[in-house]
């Protein structure tokens, strides 16, 4: 696995694919990526596929990483005789109901500022972090 995840913008990840035959290797290491990196559950992720070689099938730990993202945009690639995207597309917006499917890279990267700019407002406070003592 030569890719790597990495931040494009404030709270925005980028993940692109390339060996699909090692589905599980992903999971694991974007479960690590957000543990390590304190990814916010507020994050979201652009998802990208390169290997057209065979359908993907991704395992449980990659859905489970995925379910992390509050929202998913995913760059979904041409058809070929050997390989159908949409079969993993759905896959994965069947896993996280806020996925959302676009051509190109910077479609999705543009889609998601503006969505974000619209619909989030800064992460709720973490009350288990704060103790506040009553004077009474």
């Amino acid at each position: 696995m030569t890719t790597m995840i990495k931040a494009v913008a404030d709270d925005i990840y980028h993940l692109i694919i390339d060996e699909p035959q090692v589905c599980n290797i992903y999971g694991q290491y974007l479960l690590e990526f957000i543990k390590n990196n304190q990814v916010s559950r507020f994050s979201s992720l652009i998802l990208e596929t390169r290997s057209k070689r065979r359908d993907m099938a991704f395992d449980e730990l990659f859905l489970r990483a995925c379910r992390h993202f509050d929202d998913i945009a995913y760059v979904v690639e041409e058809e070929t005789a050997t390989y159908n995207p949409w079969k993993h597309a759905i896959l994965i917006r069947n896993n996280n109901k806020n996925t959302h499917y676009f051509d190109s890279y910077d479609d999705a990267l543009n889609w998601l500022m503006v969505y974000r700019q619209k619909t989030k407002i800064a992460a709720p406070l973490d009350f288990t972090r704060h103790i506040y003592k009553s004077n009474g």
